[in-house]
């Protein structure tokens, strides 16, 4: 098994990126998503530590990308854990008629991973919108970069969802997933061209 796999958040970026190469099912689309997520708001933390506004507001702003930034971290190795957890109950479901219940209920994890990415990225992007105005102007282009990459998490994380969704044999569960998934995506676009638009006009 590959470092990547063994310990994501411990793996180089190299490994990491010669892992998502290789012809190997893990790391794929969701851990994309994940570490986009985490890209985002790691770079969303570095615009608030320059920040030379008052201290107490951007302290709060910092605890809550801190916050995101973990989770997200986190979800780069669970998606793993999940897609890796659902493969084996589909081939186990192939040999074995009775275990299909066990693959409709790994597609439900395999489905709340990159959910729970959408809204961790969705929420800290509602957070740089708040705090966009106390931002240097040295540091808006990082501003700008960090937005559209935070809606590229949520837009990636939603295409995880459909292709678990579309094999759920309960229908209605899998329209709720999807949804809750497309009002984050709207959600995340509406934070996004926000921040991009007070960019782009503070920037002229």
């Amino acid at each position: 098994m590959s470092a990547v796999r063994d310990d994501m958040l411990g793996a180089s970026v190299t490994e990491f990126l010669d892992g998502l190469a290789a012809r190997t099912p893990t790391p794929g689309g969701g851990s994309v998503a994940a570490l986009a997520g985490a890209l985002f708001c790691a770079m969303a933390r570095m615009v608030v530590a320059y920040s030379k506004s008052d201290a107490g507001r951007v302290s709060v702003f910092a605890d809550r990308l801190e916050k995101a930034d973990k989770m997200l971290r986190t979800l780069i190795a669970e998606d793993i854990a999940a897609y890796e957890a659902l493969s084996a109950a589909s081939r186990e479901a192939k040999k074995d008629p009775a275990a299909a219940d066990r693959k409709q209920q790994a597609l439900i994890a395999a489905s709340l991973v990159p959910m729970e990415m959408a809204a961790t990225a969705t929420t800290a992007l509602a957070t740089m919108d708040e705090f966009k105005s106390m931002a240097g102007r040295h540091l808006l282009s990082d501003l700008g970069v960090a937005a559209v990459i935070g809606r590229a998490c949520v837009q990636a994380a939603a295409y995880s969802v459909r292709v678990n969704a579309i094999a759920m044999a309960e229908a209605d569960h899998a329209r709720q997933m999807m949804a809750e998934t497309e009002r984050l995506i709207a959600r995340a676009t509406e934070l996004c061209t926000s921040v991009e638009a007070f960019v782009a006009q503070a920037l002229k």
